[in-house]
């Protein structure tokens, strides 16, 4: 009868195992410049390559992987128990395009030295509003597209301003007419309004929580303030074609903190608008 209790008591182990091992869960392709949204399953603190992750009441968390990034990345998952579990994972490559871009100023390809500490004050700003570290958890909506278009710029490509290479591109541009409406991609709140950022222009960055931020470049108007929440597809501003850029568009980037991921493989699907259909007279 012992016996008998023993064997049931394991296999009741091993099959609390097995389900905790099947309730970890992965969403997101591992590829350079992807965005991963998981499930922690019985884990009750995780990590990636050393690096603590916010969790939900649920389990769940997120991380951005780096244009750059080689791996494999490590994931430390720990147990109430004190037990302790490493998941190595390996990061695709991606091939990246080549953009060249011409007909800009002069003064926008190499900034004059008097500016400097202009653009060095405006780097900051953005960066600190990409450290945000908050517990909102819109990021769970899913993220719509701002605005819908022809995509003219994709993430990651690497491009040439009248002929002189510089850093890659950070996210994807959207062709629409000036005064077109900006919309939040997902619920969040205000970190950062600037009228008129050197070379993004009139920019917005939404905190979507974990870390996941939007940025919202070139704009002809802003609608929103510093410190306001807002609903996803809320409008927050209107399309232009302030700071660099050679002609009206939206330029949309998503980063998780200071890690910069393409918002075309983690949005859902542009939706399209439906073509309008005449009636016809009888």
């Amino acid at each position: 009868m012992f016996l008998g209790a023993l064997t049931a008591l394991v296999l009741s182990i091993a099959a609390g195992q097995a389900r905790t091992a099947e309730r970890f869960a992965l969403s997101g392709a591992i590829e350079q410049g992807g965005l991963v949204i998981g499930r922690a399953g019985a884990a009750v603190k995780i990590s990636l390559d050393k690096r603590p992750l916010r969790l939900t009441g649920d389990g769940r968390f997120l991380f951005g992987i780096g244009r750059d990034e080689k791996g494999p990345l490590l994931l430390r998952l720990h147990y109430r128990d004190g037990r302790m579990e490493e998941r190595r994972l390996a990061v695709a490559k991606r091939v990246w395009r080549i953009q060249r871009i011409t007909g800009l100023p002069r003064a926008m390809v190499t900034p004059p030295k008097r500016l400097m500490a202009q653009l060095t004050r405006e780097y900051y700003l953005v960066r600190a509003a990409r450290a945000t570290d908050s517990a909102l958890t819109y990021w769970r909506e899913g993220l719509d597209w701002p605005a819908s278009g022809r995509v003219n710029g994709v993430f990651g490509s690497q491009r040439f301003y009248n002929g002189k290479a510089r850093s890659y591109h950070s996210g994807v541009d959207v062709a629409k007419p000036a005064g077109t409406p900006v919309r939040a991609t997902a619920g969040g709140v205000v970190t950062l309004v600037h009228q008129g950022m050197y070379f993004a222009g009139k920019i917005v960055v939404i905190d979507h929580g974990f870390g996941l931020a939007s940025s919202f470049l070139h704009m002809s108007k802003i609608l929103v303030k510093v410190g306001d929440r807002v609903r996803q597809g809320q409008t927050i501003g209107l399309v232009g074609s302030t700071g660099r850029s050679t002609g009206p568009h939206l330029h949309w980037s998503l980063s998780w903190f200071q890690t910069r991921i393409d918002p075309q493989r983690a949005a859902k699907p542009m939706r399209r608008p439906r073509a309008h259909r005449g009636s016809k007279h009888r």
